[in-house]
């Protein structure tokens, strides 16, 4: 595999934005990524510019014009619902929509790739309408890479034949026991010996959370934001595990009926203090 320039990646995704950092070396077995996402309650404008200043260079956007003019790369986002996969009429629609997009992005160096769905185990979209999407796309343009993200150990076994790059998101318990971050090497573990049994070989993202959800009626959410020495175990673990892509998760979150707005930039400056040299640090291993 030729070396390939190092490339900062970010993904913007509706509302959310992943920042990626993608490291691609002479060994086609050793790629790293560095990634954030998640980014309710920023302006699109703020968020570029975030991840420009940050050192990140690719987004995941729609917009791929305002992407070429801000100077970075984008994973064109598609959002596959469980709704529009169990209706047919609809289903065709979809897919006619994703035939336009990739023909008319065919050769278009601003679109990195695809982002085809988050969480498509946990929102019940059946596995094998990803057979047939992954084929369309690959059909008229071989070149770019697709990608998801699963959350449920038990159930995404199906889904991994269907994507060319595989993101998991073992997002800590809100305990404290000081086994949380164990969670992460357990996922790696499993999906590993997953991708064993099926015989494929693929990327493996780990979203690491960094998120904090806060109830206005005082319940304790599922899951809680690292501290930044245990951010720092997560980060450890992975590079460990040489995964080829660390995604983290995210950067704010609108204030919802239930739940108070968070920004991880204003709220949790030590945190963010360490998620935003992550860039630095692979170009560091670089």
């Amino acid at each position: 595999m030729p070396q390939i320039k190092t490339r900062l990646i970010a993904l913007h995704y509706f509302a959310t934005l992943i920042l990626t950092l993608c490291l691609a070396t002479e060994s086609e077995a050793r790629q790293m990524y560095s990634a954030a996402f998640g980014t309710w309650g920023l302006a699109q404008n703020q968020t570029f510019q975030a991840a420009k200043d940050s050192g990140f260079d690719v987004v995941i956007s729609s917009d791929v014009a305002k992407t070429e003019i801000m100077g970075l790369k984008c994973f064109f986002p598609f959002s596959v619902t469980k709704q529009i996969a169990t209706d047919e009429a609809q289903w065709q629609l979809f897919v006619t929509k994703v035939k336009a997009v990739v023909s008319k992005y065919r050769g278009n160096k601003t679109v990195f790739g695809y982002y085809l769905a988050d969480e498509p185990d946990w929102n019940q979209v059946p596995a094998i309408r990803f057979k047939e999407l992954n084929a369309v796309i690959k059909s008229i343009d071989n070149s770019k890479p697709t990608f998801v993200i699963l959350t449920i150990p038990s159930k995404w076994y199906s889904y991994l034949p269907f994507f060319d790059i595989i993101g998991i998101d073992p997002y800590l318990p809100n305990t404290h026991t000081g086994k949380e971050t164990d969670k992460v090497k357990g996922w790696i573990d499993k999906i590993n010996r997953d991708m064993i049994k099926l015989k494929i070989n693929k990327p493996l993202w780990v979203v690491l959370g960094t998120f904090e959800e806060i109830p206005k009626n005082n319940s304790k959410p599922a899951f809680r934001k690292p501290t930044p020495a245990e951010f720092e175990v997560m980060i450890q673990t992975c590079l460990a595990n040489h995964v080829s892509g660390i995604v983290i998760f995210s950067l704010s979150k609108d204030e919802t009926a239930s739940n108070y707005g968070w920004n991880l930039i204003n709220n949790d400056p030590l945190l963010w203090d360490a998620v935003k040299k992550l860039p630095a640090r692979i170009s560091i291993i670089d």
